[in-house]
């Protein structure tokens, strides 16, 4: 979504409708029709329905519709090194990144778009508390702030209501953001979240 709301040729935000209907698409002689989870359609769906409930077959088509290309451009300025292919099921985070990269790129947009790198020592300081070295990164704005925001509200909304509602009975005092993700038969799970900063700001 990151990728696909700037682009003003989509003209594409939270509440635009997408169809979430059974898609195949043509890539390198091959075909890939992607499916969602219960193996039903929904037809027309509000962009942000469809990522709170992991709709892929609505994702997929945001995705292709976006450009594969444009999709890992953005990935990389937030923060994602591993390698990406600009292939078709890219739109379904088919790729494994490290734990550290996701982070980096969750807070990325929880910083309203702007990107720094994350480092695991913050400073080192001698006994006399004197500082010998301090992770310093002034960073840079790489997605526009408002088109962040709009992720981050979407993400908020698959744990209200979406596939991360489960989070919700261990009543975390915080506002939390994130997304669930599965691969083929349940094989591998997972959840990755984030508690965005600006939400204690307005408190």
């Amino acid at each position: 979504m990151a990728a696909a709301f700037p682009k003003n040729d989509l003209r594409i935000n939270p509440l635009s409708l997408v169809d979430d209907s059974k898609h195949i698409f043509k890539y390198e002689g091959q075909s890939w029709s992607p499916e969602n989870y219960d193996k039903k359609f929904n037809g027309l769906v509000p962009s942000f329905f469809a990522l709170k409930n992991s709709l892929n077959a609505a994702t997929a088509k945001i995705g292709m519709d976006t450009g594969l290309a444009s999709i890992v451009d953005v990935a990389k300025k937030l923060g994602i090194s591993s390698e990406l292919l600009a292939v078709p099921s890219l739109t379904l985070g088919a790729f494994e990144v490290y734990p550290f990269e996701l982070a980096e790129a969750y807070a990325s947009l929880a910083n309203f778009g702007f990107h720094r790198k994350l480092s695991w020592i913050e400073k080192i300081v001698d006994r006399n508390n004197e500082v010998l070295w301090e992770h310093k990164d002034e960073g840079e704005l790489v997605v526009e702030a408002k088109y962040a925001a709009e992720v981050v509200s979407m993400l908020r909304q698959a744990i209200m209501t979406g596939t991360g509602k489960a989070l919700l009975q261990y009543q975390i005092q915080s506002e939390i953001a994130g997304k669930t993700g599965t691969t083929s038969n349940y094989k591998d799970a997972w959840f990755a979240g984030f508690s965005p900063p600006f939400y204690r700001d307005w408190e």
